[in-house]
Parts: C-alpha cells; sequence; structure tokens
C-alpha cells in the first residue's frame, strides 16, 4: 500500500498546490468495482487513496468520496466520504491535527461493500461525473479501479462473453443516457488486466483488446481522448493521462 501512497502524492492526485492565494477545494472520487472478476478495488487500494488524499493537506472544504459500482445506475453505493472542514478559525494547527488523526482513526475501519456479479461500470461513471458536477468551481479528480468488463443487464451488455465494438458501446450508452460528461475533469483508470478468470474463462488477447478499443472510444466519447487503462493502480503508469488531463483543462 505505501507504493500507492506514495504515487498518488507524488501525482498530485490528493494535492493542490501550496502556493500564495486561495486554493480551489479538490473533488476527488474513487469508483470502485468489487465484481468478482475485477479483483483489485480492496479496502486496502482504497485506504491508501484515503491515506494519500488526508496526508497532501488538502484544501478547505475539499471531499474525499468512494462509491461502488453495482447492477445499474440505482445501485450504486456511496460508501465513504472525507470532508475537510470549510475553516477551522483560531488554533487552526490544533484543529487541523486532530481532525486528520480522527480520519486517520475512521479510515482505518473503512470496509467496502461484499464482492458481486454485477459490474455496471458506465453506470458508475455517470454517477461519479454527476458528484462531480456539484462543484465545477473545484479541482475535479475521478480514479477508476476497474477491470472495465461491463456486465449490465439493462444495457444488454456482457463484456465477459462478448465485448461489444466501440461504436454499438457508445450507442447503447447514448440510448440510455449513461455518455457521462467528463469534460474538465482528471481521470485515471486501473486495475485493467488481461488474466482469464472463473467468470471469463475463454478469455483471450483478443478480448482485451476488443475491450480497450471499446472503452477508449466510450471515454473518448465522454471528454477523456487521452486515458490510459493501466493494470497496476500504483498509479505510475497513469501519470501521462493525468499530465495530459491537468494540460488540456
Amino acid at each position: 500500500m505505501r507504493s500507492l501512497v506514495v504515487s498518488l502524492v507524488l501525482l498530485g492526485w490528493a494535492g493542490a498546490g501550496c502556493g500564495g492565494g486561495k486554493a480551489r477545494p479538490l473533488d476527488e472520487v474513487v469508483l470502485c468495482d468489487r465484481s468478482s472478476s475485477a479483483g483489485i478495488c480492496s479496502e486496502e487500494v482504497v485506504r491508501g487513496a484515503g491515506e494519500a488524499f488526508l496526508g497532501a493537506n488538502p484544501p478547505p472544504n475539499s471531499r474525499f468520496v468512494v462509491l461502488v459500482v453495482g447492477c445499474g445506475i440505482e445501485d450504486v453505493v456511496r460508501s465513504y466520504e472525507i470532508k475537510v472542514p470549510d475553516r477551522w478559525g483560531r488554533g487552526a494547527v490544533r484543529k487541523r491535527r486532530r481532525w486528520q488523526e480522527d480520519e486517520h482513526r475512521r479510515l482505518a475501519s473503512l470496509a467496502l461493500p461484499a464482492v458481486n456479479q454485477c459490474s455496471a461500470v458506465a453506470a458508475g461513471i455517470w454517477r461519479a461525473a454527476r458528484v462531480e458536477s456539484e462543484r465545477p468551481n473545484s479541482t475535479r479528480r475521478l480514479l477508476v479501479i476497474s477491470d472495465l468488463r461491463e456486465v449490465d443487464r439493462s444495457l444488454g451488455v456482457n463484456f465477459e462473453r462478448r465485448v461489444a465494438t466501440a461504436a454499438d458501446f457508445i450507442g447503447k450508452l447514448r440510448k440510455a443516457q449513461l455518455l457521462a460528461d467528463l469534460s474538465g475533469i482528471q481521470v485515471g483508470v486501473c486495475g485493467v488486466h488481461d488474466r482469464a478468470t472463473p467468470d471469463a474463462p475463454t478469455w483471450t488477447a483478443r478480448k482485451a483488446q476488443q475491450l480497450r478499443l471499446a472503452w477508449t472510444g466510450a471515454l473518448a466519447a465522454m471528454g477523456i481522448p487521452d486515458v490510459s487503462l493501466t493494470e497496476s493502480c500504483d498509479l505510475g503508469s497513469t501519470r501521462n493521462a493525468i499530465t495530459v488531463a491537468q494540460e488540456g483543462r
């Protein structure tokens, strides 16, 4: 977990700068895919992201939100949240230290929902975008921890059996009004692996490539044309995608 924490801090996922003037609040959303095939979004990984958020001294009024993917739009769970106070008042250093200690203790007991058989990732991204849109004047960041093997019966999609083309996937998302608006949001994706699993025993390299094409197409249609889909959730390999997002916004 230490490598995750260090990488998050170095990449700026949890900080908004320490320069002069009043820093903008940070809205950081972690979208966690707990499906049995994904296997990467554990309490340890999410705690690492939360520890990095706290360790980088986020500006007042910032927040860290954990959403857990479900079987559809109605099943996305808001599982955990950290809110930085709007102001500290007198004795700010002492108050902030006590607040951080309390949040570290609370984070240590974080428990995510049980692993499930669904993986409505697109619906989760749509919900995450809605959460981010609540405060458009903040610095907004989204980390998707998922293998992106979309399984959503309402969309008629099961990537573990057959991966849709990018055009077909985008068309289904648009028809279901799940084509999220991610413009203005810095996005990173990790957990995308190429291995066969009990849920997808016939997974092949060809399907892995089709999945990447489908999702890079869908994310581009959502306003993120250059995001990297990485396996490692130490986030080191997502640095280029984050840099592009920062420079382009």
